[in-house]
């Protein structure tokens, strides 16, 4: 069936804290699928249910495959070497390394390093390395770049994008924006134990329909129109900024109103909405 992993109704609580309401949801086969949310939210309450960490106390879980899991944070012993680890967890899951999936993967650049003595990057590809044993189906990877630099992350993409060209689910969670828009094919925003929004990052615009920013700096001062928000200097340059939900019409109203001005224009700068913003539009709304 082409969806790997089903989650319905699920609910999960601690104590009197109900931390997920219900929530459904489903990954494809070969996705990239995304979990957003803020601090709080139930991304890694969700995480832990599937993973078979935590129980859940109604829904149901549906996976159809092998999990590989790569933690949020992984407690190693500090002094074991890092070629030492995978072959320990090779062994108490009985399964052969692929010594090519390791070597891919730059473990085997410090594979007699200790645990201890690793970089951040170093640890997040270990933590991958294994995670991988076994050949799973699926991978869920619980903020798999923080803590690295630019170039850490770069390599770390180009991994994950890898596993999916070898046919593998990948379930990522993160709170990098730039991350999820390049790498996601979809996305869920959980919001207080709640879906809030799944789907392709391109819809989220059509959702939140946040106003887009058109700035333009004229010849001459500009005399105000219905669709002027504001004016902001710029390098001793005036831009007015003004507020639409369409930027044809938009410019075509300001082009129209700036030649019965005898205006002409110089420059023009549309802001179009990030991912970030929709995703934190979503957020604070307190009915998504």
């Amino acid at each position: 069936m082409n969806n790997i992993v089903e989650v319905k109704q699920l609910k999960k609580s601690y104590g009197k804290n109900e931390i997920l309401h219900g929530i459904s949801f489903t990954v494809n086969k070969g996705e990239i699928f995304g979990l957003l949310g803020v601090n709080g939210a139930g991304k890694t309450t969700t995480l832990s249910c599937l993973e078979g960490i935590t129980k859940y106390n109604e829904g149901e879980i549906f996976v159809n495959g092998k999990l590989g899991v790569q933690l949020q944070v992984s407690s190693l012993p500090k002094n074991i070497q890092c070629l030492e680890a995978i072959e320990f967890f090779a062994k108490w899951n009985k399964v052969q390394i692929d010594m090519k999936s390791v070597e891919n993967l730059g473990v085997l650049e410090f594979k007699k390093k200790q645990y201890k003595d690793c970089s951040t990057g170093q640890k997040r590809r270990l933590h991958l390395a294994i995670a991988l044993l076994g050949n799973p189906d699926i991978v869920i990877l619980d903020e798999p770049t923080a803590g690295l630099d630019v170039e850490g992350r770069i390599a770390l993409h180009e991994e994950i994008r890898n596993l999916k060209k070898q046919g593998k689910t990948i379930l990522l969670a993160s709170h990098d924006m730039a991350e999820v828009e390049d790498l996601c094919d979809r996305i869920a925003i959980l919001k207080d134990g709640e879906i809030a929004f799944i789907g392709v990052p391109q819809e989220l615009s059509k959702i939140v329909q946040k106003k887009l920013n058109i700035k333009v700096k004229f010849e001459k001062e500009f005399i105000s129109s219905n669709l002027l928000k504001s004016k902001y200097t710029d390098e001793d340059h005036h831009y007015y900024v003004f507020e639409t939900n369409n930027i044809t019409t938009a410019i075509e109203e300001i082009c129209i109103e700036t030649n019965k001005q005898g205006n002409s224009i110089r420059d023009i700068k549309i802001d179009l909405p990030t991912l970030e913003q929709q995703f934190m539009a979503i957020a604070k709304e307190k009915n998504a």
